[in-house]
């Protein structure tokens, strides 16, 4: 069975740090961060993390994986609201 880089290979698509990057961008802009569309992808990242103390505050974690399992729901909500923002606009 392909592996999910391997399928995105054979479809000609982006990587999947590539994909984070235009998801954090498309959040970034919804957000007003017009700057994001020169950043790099540290920037980015940098940027984004100061979105997300902005919007949900900062946290304490027991464990890395409960930080990452609400960073990605947090990150799924900020991108459906993103997304909800730029087609109304």
């Amino acid at each position: 069975m392909p592996t999910k880089t391997n399928w995105l290979k054979a479809l000609n698509m982006v990587n999947e740090n590539e994909l984070h990057q235009r998801r954090n961008l498309i959040i970034l802009l919804a957000n007003g961060v017009h700057e994001a569309l020169a950043m790099d992808a540290d920037k980015l990242d940098d940027r984004m993390n100061d979105l997300f103390i902005d919007k949900v505050g900062y946290r304490n974690f027991t464990s890395d994986e409960e930080e990452d399992s609400y960073v990605d729901g947090v990150e799924k909500m900020m991108l459906a609201e993103a997304l909800q923002r730029l087609t109304r606009a």
